[in-house]
């Protein structure tokens, strides 16, 4: 995606294994950031924030999230079962708005939905280095347990990077 500059392909986090994890994805936080996690409905959201004042919110649920743009996305590919759509839209001065949406097999269910507003170059390589460590996972549910199981490595992760 254009809008990531060199600094996730630099960080390379999508080699590494995970180390926070949402019920349908997981992610290699980079260094120094900090993540939280509300519950508001039948769906959660978690807030990725760096001291550069980036904060990238992840919405996970089986809604089928809008794009901010009816416009073409600035990026768009399938890849470990997965359709990846993201959408830049620039507001003027130096501020950016960028949503990516996971999608399993295209269908909206186990969504996830990546939302960051970009007001600096900082915040731009941070919010770069945290959609490199993204990766989804699958969840397996029995009658006695559900497991998930994520990939070690992210393809995923890489092409956001690139």
């Amino acid at each position: 995606m254009s809008v990531w500059p060199a600094a996730a392909q630099d960080a390379k986090l999508w080699l590494y294994t995970c180390d926070h994890f949402l019920g349908s994805a997981c992610l290699r936080l980079p260094n120094f950031m900090s993540v939280s996690y509300e519950v508001p409905a039948d769906f959660g959201l978690h807030q990725v924030s760096a001291k550069s004042g980036m904060s990238l919110t992840l919405y996970e649920g089986d809604a089928r999230s809008r794009s901010i743009s009816d416009g073409p996305p600035s990026l768009s590919f399938s890849a470990d079962g997965r359709v990846v759509t993201g959408y830049q839209q620039s507001q003027g001065t130096g501020r950016e708005v960028v949503d990516v949406v996971v999608l399993q097999g295209g269908s909206g269910k186990g969504a996830v939905h990546m939302h960051v507003v970009i007001e600096s170059e900082a915040q731009r390589s941070d919010a770069a280095c945290v959609s490199s460590g993204f990766r989804p996972c699958r969840l397996r549910i029995s009658r006695r347990e559900a497991t998930q199981a994520c990939p070690r490595m992210s393809s995923i992760g890489e092409r956001m990077a690139a």
